[in-house]
């Protein structure tokens, strides 16, 4: 099976509260294992970065159902590419709320988590993305 990986920025309707976002969490979880996709969603103050992993047809899929999701809006996708093998294939879906703290120590990644994501402050994204969600990886 070829894979993929995806990532994306959105903005929430409204800031979400800790069972809100569980109830999130729960939900693709379970969708994400029907449908064999893996990742990781951060959320700090109404703003979302996730990345997703799965086949080509999974992540048009999970997309289309992110696309309908009217708890958020402007949407935007990061990157997407072939990969060889998963980064969070333990992970139906990780999800970590990030602190003000956690978000200052990484500056490069503060445009991430701004409403009307603007890509020209951020130098290589599709870098600072992954190493962003990559540093949280061991730690959910």
């Amino acid at each position: 099976m070829s894979l993929e990986h995806l990532a994306y920025v959105s903005s929430a309707t409204g800031l979400l509260s800790e069972q809100a976002l569980k109830s999130l969490l729960e939900s693709a979880a379970r969708l994400n294992g029907t449908h064999e996709v893996t990742g990781m969603l951060l959320y700090s103050d109404g703003n979302f970065l996730q990345i997703l992993e799965g086949s080509p047809a999974a992540l048009d899929e999970t997309m289309a159902r992110i696309h309908r999701d009217r708890r958020h809006h402007d949407v935007l996708e990061l990157f997407r590419e072939p990969i060889a093998e998963r980064d969070f294939s333990s992970w139906k879906m990780g999800l970590r709320i990030l602190s003000h703290s956690e978000l200052a120590a990484h500056p490069e990644c503060i445009p991430f988590f701004r409403p009307n994501y603007d890509a020209s402050k951020i130098v290589n994204p599709k870098s600072e993305a992954l190493k962003f969600l990559m540093s949280f990886r061991s730690s959910n």
